[in-house]
């Protein structure tokens, strides 16, 4: 049996996008902003942390792949970690 089989190329995006928006009127941002300063902060700047005490904070390290190990992900059937 042959099949003709063809490859088109996608010519547009058919994506849905959603935004946050303040009920009939326009779409909101939010922004990153330090809590002692009030300064606008760069996203390259902004690092994942943890309270260490009250009003100090340390940061976690950097791990270059955040995703879980396939030894702990559940198998299918198997009931979940949660």
């Amino acid at each position: 049996m042959a099949l003709d089989l063809g490859l088109d190329t996608a010519t547009e995006d058919h994506t849905v996008h959603f935004h946050q928006l303040q009920r009939g009127t326009d779409r909101i941002r939010n922004r990153r902003v330090n809590d002692g300063t009030g300064d606008e902060v760069d996203a390259n700047d902004i690092v994942t942390g943890f309270e260490v005490g009250e009003g100090e904070y340390g940061a976690a390290p950097r791990t270059r792949d955040t995703r879980v190990p396939p030894s702990r992900r559940p198998r299918p059937g198997q009931p979940s970690l949660r």
